[in-house]
């Protein structure tokens, strides 16, 4: 008698680098806040600006985790990066 077969769990090729990008965009405004005046983030900005990216890296870990296809992780990714977007405008006016 065969055993059935099981159905893989996706990989997490990406993984690394998902959050491998969220850090470099954590720390992007960094040297902008030392070299420049025009620049100037306090301690406040930098949490708001980590809290939002992790929401976003793990909204996305949580959302695509056991996801099959392509083209949902891919709306997930697009979703949440017009949210972020849309909230990082509207504090930025604020």
């Amino acid at each position: 008698m065969e055993q059935p077969v099981e159905k893989e769990r996706p990989t997490r090729r990406w993984h690394g680098v998902l959050w491998t990008m969220l850090g470099v965009l954590f720390l992007l405004p960094v040297p902008a806040t030392l070299l420049s005046a025009q620049f100037n983030w306090s301690a406040g900005d930098f949490v708001v600006w980590g809290a939002m990216l992790l929401g976003v890296g793990l909204a996305y870990e949580f959302l695509t985790g056991r996801a099959d296809h392509a083209a949902y992780q891919w709306g997930v990714g697009l979703a949440l990066a017009a949210a972020f977007l849309l909230i990082w405008v509207s504090l930025a006016v604020g």
